[in-house]
């Protein structure tokens, strides 16, 4: 977790903005199963992985409270193209989620207060903008950055 310094907009005391970084992973490094595509999001027999977020009430209040607190997300292009699906017409964000990609294209608004929103200036232009995005109040978290390094280096993806 980083603590970043948020300057007063009309006077007053500053603020002070979270970023969290979130990512479920077994003890032996692995986010998903193999062979994981649309199709496949979670990879061959990769909801064992998660299985712990549900297994009982303080996994499912821990596991949840993320989506409650934050003022915005950043996720990078291979996570929005594997769980835009999943995630369906109503996703779990209910706050803006700025995908990191080279490919720019419009805003996707969805209910519930999500709006993916595709931002081509690297994981730094992306939390640029979820911070003006998110306000004072919320929490800037960033979510499943790392989660694939194609092969032209590029840690977010295309």
């Amino acid at each position: 977790m980083r603590t970043t310094y948020r300057k007063p907009r009309h006077g007053g005391e500053a603020r002070y903005g979270k970023v969290i970084a979130d990512q479920s992973i077994s003890l032996d490094g692995f986010t998903t199963g193999p062979n994981v595509s649309v199709a496949n999001p979670l990879g061959d027999d990769g909801e064992r992985l998660h299985q712990w977020m549900s297994s009982n009430p303080t996994n499912v209040t821990v596991s949840g409270e993320p989506f409650q607190m934050a003022g915005a997300f950043i996720v990078g292009r291979r996570v929005f193209d594997v769980g835009v699906g999943p995630w369906g017409d109503e996703p779990p964000f209910r706050a803006p989620v700025f995908v990191v990609t080279h490919r720019a294209r419009e805003p996707l608004p969805k209910a519930g207060g999500t709006t993916y929103c595709f931002s081509t200036g690297g994981v730094a232009g992306a939390l640029s903008e979820a911070k003006s995005r998110s306000g004072t109040e919320g929490c800037d978290r960033i979510r499943r950055l790392a989660h694939h390094r194609p092969a032209s280096g590029d840690p977010i993806g295309g």
